[in-house]
């Protein structure tokens, strides 16, 4: 039996909000987890968040890259420690330190190749 129209359109709109309460579910478990090991992820975040920023630093200076790149760095690792330092809510924290490691990985890879 082969589903045309509206109803195939249900069905998939039916499987994306399973999906997405799926992922909200687990998104909230692992922020009660965290919640948890709350100043432990603190330090963690800061050891990890300042030294993948230093690296950055270094990468972008060695390859003589526009300063924006260099301050785009230093707000997002100071903005991800000053959430940790200052005790934001857990969700704050991941989201900044998680915002912080892509952006530095990417600036590193426009700057290492």
């Amino acid at each position: 039996m082969h589903v045309h129209g509206p109803a195939l359109n249900d069905k998939l709109k039916y499987q994306l909000a399973r999906n997405g309460d799926l992922l909200r579910t687990k998104y909230k478990h692992m922020l009660k987890g965290a919640q948890f090991n709350y100043f432990f992820l603190i330090s963690l975040f800061i050891l990890a968040g300042s030294g993948l920023g230093g690296i950055t630093i270094m990468f972008i200076l060695s390859a003589n890259a526009p300063i924006w790149q260099l301050c785009l760095n230093v707000y997002l690792t100071m903005a991800s420690n000053v959430a940790c330092i200052g005790q934001a809510p857990v969700k704050w924290v991941i989201a900044l330190f998680g915002i912080s490691v892509l952006v530095n990985v990417a600036l590193i890879l426009a700057n290492a190749l």
